[in-house]
């Protein structure tokens, strides 16, 4: 192989000599808690405030690879909301590349829902509502800042040592720059995945709606919205067709099935924007109204009167999963 130059081996020098650095500081900073707990993710304390830290390790095999990773610490560098995980700061090391970022210690809710099944209980609708709200606080921040998620999902929202859900890993996170759409292709993971990104379509940030749509039917079924038992062409195949499930009504308001059902259209024009959901969730009662269910065995009932259409979806709902053909009418 050629000898390098002199100006080459200056700056061979300086690389090695900025990677010895960076390596040194990391070692002055921090204190390797438990390293490799999980898939080359490291517990960390830093040693000036004993605040625990994430050190996730990522191996680079490419330049493209490279990219990948340096758009995930730019996204997480210029995000700072409560419900989104916290970012501290990166560095490389030959063909590896390190962030550091915010412990959630109460694991993520992949493992929350999996909690409640495992015990045959449901999440009181209470629960489940200031979690959606979590949710929603940190989509809508980064909404704002023209970022699209891509891969919203339980195992990427983690819950901190004070009980407060926040979104991470945003590996491969879009960052909207002068073009209200994203290019096509797939990506992201299947069961979560809108059917814009299945059929090639260009998509905008209505993907983490969908996304979202999915995960708050998780969290009243405690089951995947589109199936985790089919084959992958049946969950396409649902998904493009949007065949949903349904939730409980019997334990749950049907306004929660509502809201579901507005975020899991197939034309993501008709999803709302995560602004008109989160005002919606506040507004949702924390307990099942009275009127759900109160049709329960009237089946000779012929009509009822209401003074608003305020309940109208509602009711609509309930009639329909009793067999009960009465007519709703408002005066």
């Amino acid at each position: 192989s050629p000898i390098p130059n002199p100006h080459e081996i200056i700056l061979i020098k300086n690389c090695l000599l900025n990677i010895i650095l960076k390596m040194e500081d990391f070692k002055n900073k921090y204190e390797m808690i438990n390293e490799n707990m999980d898939k080359n993710i490291s517990l960390i304390k830093n040693k000036k405030n004993n605040n625990y830290c994430i050190l996730k390790k990522i191996f680079i095999k490419s330049q493209e690879e490279m990219n990948k990773t340096e758009n995930e610490a730019n996204i997480l560098k210029n995000l700072n909301h409560k419900n989104i995980v916290k970012y501290y700061e990166s560095f490389k090391n030959n063909n590896q590349f390190y962030i550091i970022m915010e412990y959630c210690s109460k694991k993520d809710l992949r493992n929350f829902i999996k909690e409640y099944k495992n015990n045959n209980k449901f999440i009181q609708q209470s629960i489940i509502k200031s979690i959606i709200l979590d949710i929603c606080s940190g989509l809508k921040e980064i909404h704002e800042n023209n970022i699209i998620h891509r891969d919203l999902k339980p195992e990427n929202i983690f819950k901190s040592e004070d009980n407060i859900y926040k979104i991470g890993d945003f590996g491969i996170s879009k960052k909207l720059e002068g073009t209200k759409h994203a290019k096509t292709g797939g990506i992201g993971t299947d069961c979560y995945m809108a059917p814009e990104l299945f059929q090639g379509q260009k998509y905008d940030n209505k993907v983490d709606i969908w996304a979202l749509g999915c995960i708050i039917y998780e969290l009243f079924s405690l089951e995947q919205c589109f199936g985790s038992n089919d084959s992958i062409i049946a969950v396409i195949n649902k998904i493009i067709s949007s065949e949903h499930g349904k939730i409980d009504l019997n334990k749950y308001s049907s306004d929660w099935q509502d809201l579901i059902d507005s975020l899991l259209q197939s034309d993501p024009k008709n999803r709302p924007n995560i602004k008109e959901i989160y005002d919606k969730v506040k507004e949702l009662k924390d307990n099942k109204t009275t009127t759900d269910n109160m049709f329960r065995n009237c089946n000779n009932l012929k009509t009822i009167y209401l003074k608003s259409n305020k309940n109208f979806n509602m009711l609509k709902s309930q009639l329909e999963k009793d067999n009960i053909n009465a007519q709703i009418i408002i005066k």
